[in-house]
């Protein structure tokens, strides 16, 4: 296992506030908008095995496996497998979300800043920023 995926693994928690700052548009919203947009954000929890990624989200965990694509010294790409939400989700909308769950690639962007372990994820038009909140998991 390289250094980079080993830095991955772990539990990694949505940083609410790292995100909003860095969202340039974010700055320009009304005061409405920003708080619900605002709210979206610092939900999600991420905890990386050398196979798997467990996300939870309002108490609900799904397990999805991934594959390590390609990597350099500061970032890693993974093809994340949906495989857990579709289990997670009733016969009836899994036979409708099954052709928008394939297979999707994350760019994480890993840095130091600090003293403590941060990963950014570009989303079109901003990055969600997500900090280490454990060490490795295995």
């Amino acid at each position: 296992m390289s250094p980079i995926q080993k830095r991955l693994l772990g539990t990694w928690r949505s940083d609410k506030r790292r995100t909003l700052a860095t969202w340039r548009a974010y700055a320009d919203f009304s005061p409405t908008k920003k708080r619900k947009v605002g709210a979206l954000f610092g939900k999600v929890e991420l905890r990386y095995t050398p196979k798997f990624c467990f996300v939870t989200l309002d108490g609900e965990t799904t397990r999805n496996r991934y594959d390590l694509v390609a990597e350099d010294s500061d970032s890693v790409v993974i093809r994340m497998h949906n495989d857990g939400y579709l289990r997670s989700m009733d016969p009836v909308m899994r036979e409708e979300m099954e052709p928008f769950m394939q297979p999707s690639l994350w760019h994480l962007h890993v840095e130091r800043i600090r003293g403590q372990q941060f990963y950014w994820i570009g989303l079109r038009v901003m990055c969600e920023w997500f900090r280490k909140t454990t060490r490795r998991c295995t």
